[in-house]
């Protein structure tokens, strides 16, 4: 596997950090996957991921991925996202706009405890 990924069970919501050096679609698809299985198998709607992988995605390939998050059951989870790489910005916010686009209820956000405030008042 090209990251590490630790979870992490809170009162209100699945906690993951992630991190890795390398990241692609493929890559991107897949975590997202174990993600919501993870979060799905132990009875959790709300999640927050913190990441911290040093490749990013290409906007191309942030419309493959939403694409794929379309085609799933991701939109019955309530996602915060904290990406700890500062120059991703952009990319994330693109990220954001196309997965709400298919419906995804995730937002992206730049420390912990703004993305913690916002997921455990999130309905």
């Amino acid at each position: 596997m090209t990251y590490k990924l630790i979870f992490e069970e809170r009162p209100e919501y699945l906690y993951g950090y992630v991190e890795g050096v390398e990241y692609s679609p493929e890559i991107c698809i897949q975590l997202w996957k174990e993600i919501f299985t993870k979060a799905g198998e132990l009875g959790y709607k709300k999640v927050l991921i913190r990441q911290n992988i040093q490749e990013s995605l290409t906007p191309l390939e942030v419309l493959e991925v939403s694409e794929h998050w379309a085609d799933n059951d991701y939109d019955s989870f309530v996602t915060a996202f904290v990406d700890d790489v500062p120059h991703q910005k952009d990319i994330n916010m693109l990220g954001e706009v196309m997965a709400r686009g298919a419906d995804v209820n995730i937002r992206v956000f730049y420390t912990v405890d703004k993305a913690e405030q916002w997921l455990v008042n999130e309905k």
